[in-house]
């Protein structure tokens, strides 16, 4: 019998089948064999990249964090400015202030020396006489060390005030290490008095005499006796620090308001009278001749009152 060459054919093309079908698996592995490594080729290569990278970013954040970046503001930081009580007592409240005895008695209860005794002054507008003690505290504000080169006052002054006068003058010095500022020539350099172990003395330039250089976050504290003799002065300072080339000024105030000074009318005159020109006049301390509680607030006619 002849055979069916179609059945033939049939055959065939299901052998062909069953073959492929048969390979299929095989080639799956193979093809998952072949993304496995072809992902690890490339995960090698992703780790062979970005390991120095980040590597090498965390050494930097490491090294910034260990060495901080210049900090920012002012070369100098004004850490501290208040008013020191010096051996002068004296202060000028403008205007008549006339005390009842009560009132005068309240005050002389207080130390003369003590924070409310200052408070009490400050409360009512006092002005210091002849010259004010300023502490001021300063702070290294760079990574590299700066300098200050000069204070300077900058200055408003006019005729002496009057008004209520409390006259204690001092009967000795202050013998504290000061910078000393003639607001009568605010130009010229600073003079100083210095007081190294009980002895005392002084120069012609605070700055040739003192080297104030600060490392950052040193600190450094003046003591500025800023004085007159014949004006009243509203100031404030104008601070010259040496930031490596560069030369720099920064404003020091009274807490944003300025210093204030009088000179005294008639200060030194033996004259009765002398004083006349204020409205009320209370003194204490030396200048209390007439009583026998020196330390204590008199009150005095300013018109026959005599040094």
């Amino acid at each position: 019998m002849a055979e069916d060459p179609s059945a033939e054919k049939s055959d065939r093309g299901v052998n062909r089948n069953t073959q492929d079908n048969s390979d299929e698996p095989q080639r799956r592995k193979i093809g998952k064999w072949v993304a496995g490594v072809a992902a690890t080729v490339v995960a090698a290569v992703v780790a062979a990249l970005l390991v120095p990278y980040f590597t090498s970013v965390g050494n930097n954040v490491s090294n910034s964090l260990n060495q901080p970046g210049q900090p920012g503001g002012p070369p100098v930081k004004i850490d501290l400015v208040t008013l020191e009580q010096s051996a002068n007592q004296s202060r000028l409240i403008p205007g008549r202030l006339l005390l009842s005895a009560s009132q005068l008695g309240s005050l002389n209860s207080l130390n003369a020396f003590s924070p409310a005794a200052q408070n009490w002054f400050t409360s009512r507008g006092a002005v210091a006489t002849e010259g004010v003690l300023i502490q001021l505290v300063v702070q290294g504000n760079r990574n590299n060390p700066v300098r200050i080169v000069n204070m300077q006052p900058v200055e408003s002054c006019h005729a002496p005030l009057t008004g209520t006068l409390f006259y204690s003058p001092s009967a000795g010095a202050d013998l504290d290490t000061q910078m000393l500022i003639n607001l009568n020539d605010p130009l010229a350099p600073s003079k100083y008095i210095a007081n190294v172990n009980g002895q005392t003395s002084g120069g012609t330039n605070f700055f040739q005499h003192f080297t104030v250089s600060l490392k950052r976050n040193e600190q450094f504290t003046f003591l500025v006796n800023a004085y007159t003799a014949t004006q009243y002065c509203a100031f404030t300072f104008r601070m010259s620090v040496l930031n490596g080339s560069r030369t720099l000024t920064e404003a020091v105030s009274a807490n944003g308001k300025p210093f204030q000074v009088t000179a005294i009318y008639g200060q030194g005159s033996a004259s009765p009278g002398a004083l006349s020109r204020y409205h009320e006049l209370y003194v204490g301390g030396v200048a209390d001749t007439s009583s026998s509680e020196h330390g204590k607030w008199v009150q005095v006619n300013p018109a026959t009152y005599g040094q």
